[in-house]
């Protein structure tokens, strides 16, 4: 039994049936037992996995990518700001026409394209972020920078607690929401949203998992169910074997 755990070579008898039964779910279970440790070996001794995720501004500073659009305008918000990382990120923007973003979406992996996550969620894309893009490129977890668009108004205006009882009311009856994904939905895709939402969502963000006891249940109820099976057959075995013996002594006896 250790030497098929251990996937080496030893005796096998097969000349009853419950040996065979029980050496068959041996197999089996060696063979579970020595993937299942082979593949958790792999998993602790391949380090790292994969190369480090960018998920903060930081991180896309660091590895030295670059910011690219199709407009200066994205600079505007941040044109005087004096943050480090800001600043950095501002000069690094370079900007190119539609048809070369298109080609580098598809040709280049050490750029940054610029995108608007509107107010419910859904991302406002520019047209060289096609279906191919949104299933290579990943959105940052935390957002590069913020904009609020207000209104302003005098604070003597006679219209003032209607205006924001207006606003209210159309915030909760969820206008503004139909109309974002609505718009997002039909101008950019429904899948094209879907695979960048969902684009972080398989992400582990875990250590490799050290192999317990629970993960072996599998093969020891394997295991188990091969003993019963093989008891059974060698108890089945027993009995044929003496009603044979039985039945050749009745007839020694007849023949006496």
């Amino acid at each position: 039994m250790v030497s098929l755990y251990v996937e080496q070579s030893a005796p096998l008898h097969t000349d009853l049936v419950a040996g065979t039964i029980l050496l068959a779910f041996l197999l089996f279970g060696g063979f579970m037992v020595g993937n299942s440790y082979a593949g958790a070996l792999s998993c602790v001794m391949t380090v790292p996995r994969y190369e480090k995720s960018i998920d903060t501004r930081a991180d896309f500073l660091a590895t030295g990518m670059k910011f690219v659009g199709s407009t200066p305008v994205w600079l505007y918000t941040f044109t005087l700001s004096k943050q480090p990382d800001v600043v950095k990120l501002r000069n690094s923007y370079e900007v190119y026409d539609v048809p070369s973003l298109t080609k580098f979406v598809h040709t280049r992996h050490d750029l940054g394209y610029i995108y608007e996550r509107m107010q419910y969620g859904s991302f406002s894309l520019e047209s060289f972020i096609d279906m191919y893009g949104s299933r290579q490129l990943q959105p940052l977890k935390d957002e590069v920078f913020y904009e609020i668009v207000i209104t302003a108004c005098s604070k003597t205006w006679s219209m003032k607690s209607v205006y924001d009882d207006l606003v209210l009311r159309v915030q909760q009856a969820g206008i503004f929401r139909y109309w974002e994904e609505g718009s997002t939905f039909r101008v950019m895709g429904e899948e094209i949203q879907r695979n960048l939402a969902f684009a972080r969502v398989r992400e582990l963000d875990h250590d490799p998992v050290k192999l317990k006891m629970s993960h072996f249940l599998g093969v020891f109820f394997i295991l188990f169910v091969g003993l019963i099976l093989a008891t059974l057959t060698f108890i089945a075995e027993l009995l044929v074997y003496r009603m044979q013996q039985k039945r050749l002594i009745q007839v020694v006896q007849r023949v006496d």
